[in-house]
């Protein structure tokens, strides 16, 4: 059974596909939330497979100084891109080119968050700097380039 946070991130992108369906003030469609979700994920598992790099927890095998908890698995190779940070950064910046005009001081609240999750890969060892660096990135370009085709398709800005 996955941990309790990634059933809440599930519904919470359950959720917001259902409240997109096609509302007459926005004229937003779940399918680009949707993208938003799965093509950063395959993209992510190709990039993966394909370096296949290790883990910071590979190289400095349980040092004092490598923040993991007793219940963790042991991960120790496919490190490049973060999925983690690259699913915040999708999803958090789709959600902040969404925002009504009055309310887009909260995209920088929405960044903050992403932030902070590439922050945890690496204070907990899971992930080098570039790993989340290259996996925000990832992201950011697949969240606006699917916003910008949706602008065009259901002109909602």
């Amino acid at each position: 059974m996955p941990p309790a946070w990634v059933r809440a991130v599930s519904l919470l992108q359950s959720w917001l596909c259902l409240c997109c369906l096609k509302n007459s003030a926005t004229g937003i469609m779940p399918l680009p939330l949707f993208f938003t979700n799965i093509i950063p994920f395959l993209t992510e598992q190709v990039l993966k497979t394909f370096f296949y790099r290790p883990r910071p927890l590979s190289l400095y095998h349980y040092r004092y100084w490598v923040h993991i908890g007793q219940d963790w698995p042991s991960l120790f190779t496919r490190s490049f891109p973060s999925g983690h940070s690259e699913g915040a950064f999708s999803l958090l910046c789709f959600l902040s080119f969404l925002l009504p005009e009055g309310y887009r001081k909260f995209g920088f609240l929405f960044f903050l968050i992403a932030l902070s999750v590439c922050y945890s890969r690496i204070y907990l060892g899971a992930h080098f700097f570039e790993d989340v660096y290259v996996g925000s990135i990832i992201g950011m370009v697949f969240s606006t380039f699917i916003y910008s085709f949706m602008s065009l398709k259901y002109k909602v800005v």
